[in-house]
């Protein structure tokens, strides 16, 4: 865009980052991988990555279960289409969604697609409704954990810090 226009803002309308690049907006941005990794970890498991080429290299591999191909790949499509809509609303000045909205959405939008498959029958895609829900219940599960175990920290510190104020209150 640059070339079009030298006097255009290049930076990142998602993070602010000083260049939006390709490479940038999809999965170096903070905004995008927030969402890609809430998403796409538990459905990749131990082959989850946010580097561009990497993903690129999984969602052409055809030598993998053809469920979790399809998941993959649209899961990828779905996000990359929503990050760009919400690059493109902000552009225009409309009302910005945070990640863990559009998460959701996107989340919504996989389990439709997957309720749609299911009706029709289709036999390659069997189970997928089943499979994906399980993997967020999974990741939900986790994240609990996590929050859980982030929260009993900043109480533990908080009471700590409560304790050495009283103790240096006291005479």
């Amino acid at each position: 865009m640059v070339l079009w226009n030298a006097n255009i803002d290049t930076s990142c309308i998602l993070c602010q980052a000083l260049m939006e690049t390709v490479d940038h907006l999809f999965f170096d941005c903070p905004f995008y991988e927030q969402i890609w990794m809430s998403l796409a970890r538990g459905v990749m498991k131990d082959r989850y990555t946010s580097n561009w080429s990497e993903v690129v290299r999984i969602i052409m591999d055809e030598n993998q279960d053809k469920l979790l191909l399809f998941t993959i790949r649209y899961l990828f499509q779905v996000t990359v289409h929503s990050i760009w809509t919400e690059m493109n609303r902000r552009r225009h000045r409309e009302t910005a969604s945070p990640p863990a909205l559009l998460a959701k959405l996107i989340e919504k939008t996989m389990r439709n697609k997957f309720s749609i498959v299911q009706k029709k029958k289709d036999m390659k895609l069997e189970g997928g409704l089943h499979r994906y829900r399980y993997v967020l219940y999974i990741a939900n599960q986790e994240n609990l954990q996590l929050s859980f175990f982030v929260l009993l920290f900043d109480s533990l510190r908080f009471r700590s810090k409560l304790v050495r104020s009283i103790a240096s209150a006291l005479p």
